[in-house]
């Protein structure tokens, strides 16, 4: 093992690189689909337990339900009453592809209200998400997080295919754009393909910046190309990365 330094993110190397047995590596297809008939007319399961709302998604309707939630704090139109909205995928995820130089994905957080919940993709894939921002806000699947208590795993199991983000903010990631969460896991997360652009600093195919509360991210991968201003990583623009590898440009 060896210990290498790449502008402002630590990279640890490992000799071997374990692939899990949910077959990271494939081409994004289904991973246990649900029969059609197991599927709810709405895309989606909501249970709440205290004070957090657990979501399975199975469509791509199901999965904006929990962003409204999540992002804008409503539930089938009314406001929610519950403070932390986690999300399971319960299917791969294909979003429509939208016109030329629109978007397909409104990222969920904010600086003010940081996403707070966990994610359990179950190895399934997210395809085609598409972000075109034009503003200096965080960029990613998650603007912004701060979740749990430290040492928690709160992003895990997920795939994202076929990403296209183009923004002038900082702090973009396909997964998250910045991590505030106090040595929080992110685990088994990979970019597969797509281009990830920004004119400004902190860009990375997982995460733009989680250096903040010393979040680690843990046996991931990158094959899409990453292009920034400064502080530019294949998996992070900064933060701490182990046993994870990048392939893309």
């Amino acid at each position: 093992r060896f210990l290498t330094e790449m502008a402002e993110v630590t990279v640890i190397v490992m000799e071997r690189f374990d692939i899990p047995d949910n077959n990271i590596y494939d081409d994004g297809d289904s991973v246990n689909p649900p029969a059609t008939e197991d599927i709810p007319a709405e895309g989606y399961n909501r249970v709440v337990a205290g004070d957090e709302a657990t979501y399975t998604v199975y469509t791509p309707e199901g999965l904006e339900a929990w962003r409204k939630e999540a992002h804008e704090g409503t539930y089938a139109g009314s406001d929610n009453t519950v403070a932390v909205i986690n999300l399971i995928l319960g299917a791969d995820i294909v979003l429509p592809v939208p016109a030329e130089g629109e978007s397909n994905w409104i990222p969920v957080g904010s600086a003010s209200d940081p996403y707070d919940g966990v994610i359990d993709g179950r190895g399934h894939t997210i395809r085609n998400m598409t972000i075109v921002s034009n503003s200096s806000e965080h960029v990613g699947f998650i603007a912004n997080a701060d979740n749990h208590t430290a040492g928690d795993v709160i992003f895990e199991n997920l795939k994202f295919a076929d990403v296209n983000i183009s923004t002038k903010g900082g702090c973009t990631g396909a997964l998250v754009g910045f991590v505030a969460s106090e040595d929080g896991i992110i685990r088994n997360v990979h970019i597969l393909g797509g281009k990830i652009n920004s004119t400004s600093r902190y860009t990375g195919g997982i995460v733009g910046d989680s250096s903040y509360g010393n979040a680690v991210i843990d046996n991931c991968s990158n094959s899409a190309e990453i292009n920034g201003e400064t502080s530019v990583g294949g998996l992070a623009g900064d933060g701490y990365v182990i046993n994870s590898r990048n392939s893309g440009n």
